[in-house]
């Protein structure tokens, strides 16, 4: 079975207790993919409602009701936000 992965943009539903918070099945957006941890894929999304992220795990979406954009619908959009790395925060001890 070919192991489905989602891109920045996608929309997806969370399973019922994910954060064990809220109403089941809340659509959120991915806005990146992280680096994989114990061979399990990893995406930094954002609720609509809120101002913060948070990041989930592919076992985390629900997999029935999530979309997933097509290879053909064009080049990834970069997300609102920016980068998660803030370049002028960084300082180098001499």
């Amino acid at each position: 079975m070919k192991n489905l992965r989602y891109q920045a943009g996608d929309l997806v539903f969370l399973k019922a207790g994910a954060f064990q918070a809220g109403e089941p099945n809340q659509q959120c957006r991915i806005l990146s993919v992280l680096p994989d941890a114990y061979g399990r894929a990893q995406y930094r999304i954002q609720f609509g409602a809120e101002n913060w992220e948070r990041r989930i795990t592919h076992e985390d979406i629900d997999h029935h009701l999530s979309e997933r954009r097509s290879e053909s619908d064009g080049p990834d959009e970069t997300p609102v936000g920016g980068s998660w790395v803030n370049s002028s925060s960084i300082k180098i001890k001499r």
